[in-house]
């Protein structure tokens, strides 16, 4: 062999290494698609073909003349570990990772895709953001993610998950497949059989299927709970059935979903009660010193002063409050959190307070164990007003699948169980709830690029105008797009405004 083969040897094989540590060490383009980068970049295979025609010239003195050279060695050695190796030249694997409640790994997301607020699996899919941020996609429980990418994305529900393409809002299964297809100017995720669709500036709401089941008479409109949805007409919000028909007359400037038969209801300056499912109203609360009702600025919520005499209608470009409001105060096992006097407590259906106010927030119930907040940090009590866990995390979120997720100082976070004993310790640098018996947490690492800590869960923030905590409230549900105020507890802080 010449020097002119050799030559040419020594520039392929340079070529192909350079391509092989484009293709392999970076983020290509199906990298950041959240897909393996196995199949080698065109320039990479074009080159390695010449590599080939080269190598079967080559005679037996050739190879000898070869072995002498250090460079050309070098480059054999990364070029067949790219072939038979491929993995080991990604970049490095994810921090993010699927783990068991017993903290085993199960998968690690794949590259380009990310863990959000609200990642847990519900159906057998979590929703996770691909294309650097830009698209919202799906992963099933063996790790894979759903080929198709959105603009916009909700968790599933009811097995049909709320998308965006092209501005328009439409439903798909677990196929990827739209089943009711994008042509929304807004939805909702489905509850109870049916979604809060929007069309000509209008409400109404349609099946499963896609069928129109009740017209689009409404201002805004929420999810049914109990069999009965709150919508807005005029300003003024009631509750409707599952045939459009008002159950409970459009009066009220604020409502809660349903909850073991009772909504609180709020008419702006004249009255704050429970009411049951006739509309009937069962308990009155004391609007003058009750502060269970807040408003949103950004990410943080401070109380409402619920004698102000002002617009809340997100309609209103001059609302003082163009954001939704929220509440805590619903009955869960037969107890609520009422706020009297800037402090939380928790009544009975009779109005009693079975927990006496001393808490800084309080949410409800989980079962036997609520979270509150006291003197800035968060812990958990019983259903006798007992601590259960003393309150000494920076940041919690309630029990889901029998473990709570918390934050210490040190901006770790953890799961414990319902005796406040680590099962999980401390070790991740961002985490979520479990469900279906998995969560997706961040492992600590040098180069962190998730998001700061505190924006995934509660954020206490005081307000020195009135003396109470704002916040931002963990999220307790999916439920991230609706409109509080139109029967919803909470909201997850970073949704679509």
């Amino acid at each position: 062999m010449g020097r002119r083969w050799f030559r040419n040897l020594v520039w392929v094989c340079t070529n192909a290494t350079h391509h092989a540590s484009r293709g392999f060490c970076s983020k290509s383009r199906h990298a950041r698609s959240g897909e393996r980068a196995i199949q080698p970049p065109r320039r990479l295979r074009r080159c390695l073909l010449l590599l080939q025609e080269v190598i079967i010239e080559l005679t037996t003195d050739d190879f000898v003349l070869l072995s002498g050279s250090v460079k050309i060695k070098a480059i054999f050695l990364f070029l067949i570990c790219a072939a038979v190796f491929p993995d080991t030249l990604h970049a490095q694997p994810s921090n993010q990772q699927c783990i068991s409640q017993s903290g085993e790994l199960i998968f690690r997301l794949p590259k380009g895709s990310n863990m959000t607020l609200v990642t847990r699996f519900e159906h057998g899919y979590a929703l996770v953001t691909v294309g650097g941020g830009d698209k919202y996609g799906f992963l099933n429980i063996d790790g894979r993610l759903m080929r198709q990418s959105f603009s916009y994305a909700q968790p599933f529900s009811e097995s049909l998950a709320l998308v965006e393409r092209n501005r328009q809002f439409g439903f798909i299964n677990n196929l990827g497949r739209f089943i009711i297809p994008a042509k929304f100017r807004d939805a909702k995720n489905f509850r109870e059989g049916l979604a809060a669709v929007s069309s000509g500036g209008k409400y109404g709401y349609i099946g499963c299927t896609g069928q129109l089941k009740i017209d689009y008479l409404y201002d805004n409109a929420a999810d049914f709970s109990e069999g009965l949805a709150a919508a807005e007409i005029g300003r003024k919000i009631g509750f409707i059935d599952k045939t459009g028909t008002w159950i409970v007359k459009p009066k009220y400037d604020y409502v809660s979903g349903y909850s073991e038969g009772l909504s609180l209801a709020w008419q702006r300056g004249t009255k704050l009660c429970f009411i049951d499912k006739t509309g009937e109203e069962v308990l009155e609360l004391d609007p003058q010193h009750n502060h269970s009702i807040f408003v949103r600025q950004d990410l943080s919520f401070g109380k409402l002063e619920l004698q102000e005499n002002i617009s809340l209608s997100s309609f209103d470009k001059n609302a003082k409050y163009p954001h939704p409001l929220m509440s805590p105060s619903m009955f869960r096992g037969g107890l609520a959190p009422i706020a009297v006097d800037n402090k939380f407590g928790f009544i009975n259906t009779a109005g009693d307070f079975v927990i006496p106010p001393r808490y800084d927030f309080a949410f409800p119930f989980e079962g036997e164990r609520a979270l509150i907040l006291e003197s800035g940090s968060y812990g958990f009590i019983d259903r006798n007003g007992r601590t259960a866990v003393k309150p000494v995390f920076k940041t919690a979120h309630n029990y889901s699948n029998g473990l709570a997720v918390v934050q210490e100082d040190s901006k770790k976070w953890g799961y414990i169980n319902k005796d406040g004993h680590y099962v999980i310790s401390p070790q991740f640098s961002s985490a979520v709830p479990f469900s279906e018996g998995m969560s997706f947490v961040e492992s600590l690492s040098k180069h962190d690029t998730m998001r700061e800590v505190s924006s995934n869960g509660i954020r206490q923030v005081l307000d020195p105008k009135t003396e109470f905590p704002r916040f931002i409230p963990a999220p307790d549900s999916y439920e991230g797009s609706q409109d509080i105020r139109l029967g919803k507890p909470f909201i997850v802080p970073g949704d679509k405004p």
